[in-house]
């Protein structure tokens, strides 16, 4: 059988597999570096996010393994701080601003889902082992409105019965949305997309614009 009769046999997909069994080691070991690269990169930035967080504030506190992906930013007004507990993971482009002077207590073990955007004029607690999923956004206050003057963003309104405590082992689906003061109560599950206007009994499953309760966990 001559060289060009064999080549006429070996069909795309068995050249395929070939290709496939001698360059594989490459890509599987290309994938480790990059992850490998993408965590020391995140590990950078945390540590040095934290640092200036720590500078802007010295009762910013922050525990072990505390993780923040490139793209996330925290914004402290009027002397306002952070208190990060252990193994707590922000994703990708998070925004939190935080005014007044509050202070915002996340407690361990907590992921907060990309893109999620909390916004405090009142002190706020997180609880340990809560679950963020992407798009959540929570905001204590309203903005002043008047005929003459319109939409100031300038002009907050809050009180200190506007603060947002979520408690221990919650889950807040995609793009739910948590008003000013309400408290989600332990071991609660949110469902995607729902706006929280008012408290949610612990144990509980709440859905809907507004949220409802309608079942027990």
């Amino acid at each position: 059988m001559s060289k060009k009769e064999l080549l006429y046999k070996i069909s795309d997909t068995q050249l395929f597999k070939a290709a496939l069994w001698l360059f594989y080691p490459l890509y599987y070991l290309a994938k480790k570096i990059a992850s490998l690269l993408h965590r020391i990169k995140k590990l950078i930035f945390s540590q040095l996010l934290l640092a200036e967080l720590a500078r802007k504030n010295p009762r910013s506190t922050h525990g072990k393994r505390v993780f923040i992906e490139p793209g996330s930013e925290f914004l402290l007004y009027g002397g306002a701080s952070v208190k990060l507990g252990d193994n707590v993971n922000i994703d990708k482009n998070c925004l939190i601003k935080i005014f007044n002077g509050a202070t915002l207590s996340i407690d361990d073990n907590v992921y907060m889902g990309p893109y999620t955007h909390i916004y405090i004029s009142n002190d706020m607690t997180i609880g340990r082992d809560v679950i963020f999923g992407p798009f959540c956004f929570l905001i204590d206050h309203d903005h002043e409105f008047g005929l003459e003057d319109g939409l100031r963003l300038d002009r907050i309104t809050s009180g200190k019965n506007d603060r947002i405590i979520i408690g221990e082992r919650v889950w807040l689906g995609t793009k739910t949305t948590v008003t000013k003061g309400v408290t989600i109560g332990d071991h609660s599950v949110i469902g995607a997309g729902a706006v929280v206007t008012r408290d949610i009994k612990p144990n509980s499953v709440a859905v809907g614009v507004p949220a409802r309760e309608i079942k027990s966990v």
